[in-house]
């Protein structure tokens, strides 16, 4: 299959999730971010909007056995993935867990989780969705856990009541950020993150948590500083690391 013959929204498990030439790209920024953030093999994840395993064929070898957890209304997206991504024996490994729904409803996994993810997931839901998702987040997330999503934000915030795809919706900073603290008490950290099409990063978090969001926010590799002998040598190799990755998502 050529994958540049695809568009996004197409029926191959590639192009369902994305622009399908991204695929991988896509995979390995979510990993990327999510370790510099501090995700560690014994924290628990919620992939939210899993898909075909884009960033979950990354995570699910890393963390440890039954700790990747992934909600996607599509079963045939997982099961493409399992088939020609990671294979049944990493499955069998691993224990990651699965939940088909189009509500957001993590309710179902019986878990706390130290981090939720969910890239291009509000890019596409309406305002009453995404409070959803947060609502079912703030539920679950731990009091020191983060919650990655990305956002295309716009001047107006999309009015509509219905999921948006392959097509993209907007909202408003401000909106997102008064309905997460004063519907579900999560607070909104900007971020400074990349992304090859251009959404927008936040980081929700439960107040008291205010200092390691702002630190994530700015992306640097400070969180490593307590796995290696000589934090300096990391810090003075982090700006290559961030210029190089910067480099290669613009292309």
């Amino acid at each position: 299959m050529d994958l540049a013959k695809l568009a996004a929204g197409d029926a191959h498990y590639k192009a369902y999730v994305g622009p399908p030439l991204k695929y991988d790209l896509l995979g390995a920024l979510q990993f990327t971010l999510l370790c510099a953030a501090g995700l560690r093999a014994d924290d628990k994840i919620c992939d939210i909007g899993c898909g075909s395993l884009r960033a979950g064929k990354m995570l699910i070898p890393y963390l440890n056995q039954g700790n990747y957890f992934g909600l996607e209304p599509n079963q045939w997206l997982i099961d493409e993935a399992i088939k020609q991504e990671i294979g049944a024996d990493l499955v069998r490994i691993k224990m990651p867990q699965f939940i088909n729904n189009s509500n957001f409803e993590l309710g179902g996994l019986n878990q706390t989780f130290d981090f939720c993810i969910a890239q291009s997931i509000f890019s596409h839901s309406s305002l009453a969705q995404v409070g959803k998702c947060l609502s079912q987040v703030a539920q679950s997330l731990k009091n020191d856990g983060l919650f990655l999503a990305t956002f295309i934000w716009g001047k107006n915030d999309y009015k509509g009541n219905e999921w948006v795809y392959p097509g993209c919706v907007e909202f408003k900073p401000a909106t997102i950020k008064e309905l997460a603290w004063k519907n579900y008490g999560l607070k909104m950290q900007f971020t400074n993150w990349p992304h090859p099409n251009g959404q927008n990063w936040v980081v929700f978090h439960f107040p008291g948590q205010e200092k390691k969001a702002e630190e994530i926010a700015q992306f640097n590799m400070g969180q490593y500083n307590s796995d290696v002998v000589n934090p300096t040598a990391v810090r003075s190799f982090t700006g290559k690391v961030i210029s190089k990755f910067s480099r290669v998502l613009k292309k």
